[in-house]
């Protein structure tokens, strides 16, 4: 048998293996190309929703499954971008998302949707453990099934260590704070009330209004207390907000009521 009789197979071998390996390389392309919009779509919806935009159950949901959250992961469905902190973050806020839906519905069962939050926020939070935000929806997730105990306090406190100036997380984190005032030990309770201050100081005069609006009548006042000796421009806009809002009875430091009358 000539020498090139006996090439050919090899030919025919080395011809399959490329074509398979192109058809490998065509397939894991398209899974690639379909798990990067799955990702890009999951961090386009949490950045909205972290903004403030609200979204359909079962569009949270669809995503979420595309996604594979880390229960799905442990039911043997992997997927490549789990491990990702960014990715995890993502999928906890999609969580929270649903849980928040959940928790102004009378037809779904918060406490039925939050074990899955409290999940999904610890793996993230394994990937991420420097994340105040993370600290934060772990503690909303923990006390609104168990309230707010010697357990879950020192989740707020650790949001507070770790991201006690990021003014988009003390808005949403003031919230929560206020509501849980009263059980929180007195040193936590007066990093809440700077954090109020704070807000004012950084010019979030509207939402913090919203925010009183919103919070006990008992502890308003106290809150409002908080601003003195900051610039007077911060103060005013403060009390225009308040009386904005309806909330004429409270008394910001160095302002007169009598300024902020409209005009007849």
């Amino acid at each position: 048998m000539t020498a090139a009789a006996l090439a050919w197979p090899a030919r025919m071998l080395l011809r399959a293996c490329l074509s398979g390996l192109a058809v490998t390389c065509f397939v894991w392309s398209i899974g690639a190309f379909a798990g990067f919009w799955t990702q890009s779509g999951i961090a386009g919806m949490a950045e909205q929703i972290l903004q403030g935009q609200t979204f359909r159950p079962d569009a949270i949901r669809g995503l979420l499954a595309e996604g594979r959250t880390p229960l799905l992961l442990r039911a043997g469905a992997p997927s490549r971008f789990t491990s990702r902190p960014d990715h995890l973050r993502n999928l906890a806020v999609l969580e929270m998302a649903l849980a928040e839906q959940a928790a102004q519905s009378s037809e779904v069962d918060l406490l039925a949707v939050l074990p899955r939050l409290q999940q999904v926020t610890l793996t993230a939070l394994q990937a991420s453990p420097g994340d105040p935000f993370l600290w934060l929806m772990l503690f909303w997730a923990k006390s609104a099934s168990a309230g707010v105990t010697s357990n879950t306090i020192p989740l707020l406190q650790r949001s507070y260590e770790l991201g006690a100036n990021e003014g988009w997380i003390a808005l949403k984190r003031i919230r929560l704070s206020l509501a849980s005032l009263q059980s929180l030990p007195p040193s936590l309770g007066q990093r809440v009330m700077a954090e109020f201050r704070a807000l004012v100081a950084s010019g979030f005069e509207l939402s913090v209004a919203e925010i009183l609006a919103g919070c006990e009548p008992a502890i308003r006042q106290r809150l409002v207390d908080t601003v003195v000796g900051l610039p007077e421009v911060n103060r005013r806009k403060l009390a225009e907000n308040l009386v904005a809002k309806g909330l004429h009875d409270l008394a910001v430091p160095g302002i007169e009521r009598t300024e902020l009358r409209p005009w007849m």
